[in-house]
């Protein structure tokens, strides 16, 4: 399974840009096959494994959060668990994970041309109040951000939101 994973990400990480270069040209290459080949692979992967351990468990429930915004309609639900991501990643390095960046996470996400922080998703800022939503439909239960192998609070999560922009 782990190394099924890894050789997807692999994949995704050297063919990504191209991949999503290619349709904006009208081209359907090897490499976004490659590419498609492996999200599929590893979707179902984090779908079927996923009910223990849920990789992107908080961001998912960001992008879920991210729901309650109006302004936010227009974002893809890839760039919104995109960004959810890193938000995630501030949640670990919170619980004492590796304060290095996640394997160019975000530089993969740059190249591509997702967001890597709201303000690029033209939600400049979001006020206290805005957070606080956001936060609320992120916790409501039965969301996966309790699928983290420790208790994440809602203290995190908006410490993580604002070290994203």
């Amino acid at each position: 399974g782990f190394e099924t994973a890894e050789e997807g990400y692999e994949i995704i990480m050297a063919v990504g840009k191209k991949a999503a270069e290619d349709p904006r040209k009208c081209l359907l290459s090897k490499e976004w096959e490659q590419a498609v080949t492996a999200n599929i692979l590893l979707s179902g992967m984090a779908s079927f494994e996923g009910i223990n351990t849920l990789p992107a468990a908080a961001a998912h429930s960001f992008a879920n959060g991210l729901t309650v915004l109006p302004r936010a309609s227009g974002l893809l639900h890839g760039e919104a668990v995109g960004l959810g991501l890193l938000v995630q990643e501030e949640i670990l390095i919170a619980h004492g994970g590796d304060k290095k960046p996640q394997r160019g996470l975000k530089e993969f996400l740059k190249s591509i041309g997702s967001p890597v922080c709201l303000s690029e998703t033209g939600i400049i800022k979001l006020n206290p109040d805005e957070m606080q939503k956001v936060t609320d439909k992120a916790f409501t239960p039965g969301e996966s951000i309790y699928s983290l192998p420790f208790k994440a609070t809602k203290e995190e999560f908006l410490e993580a939101i604002q070290r994203i922009n």
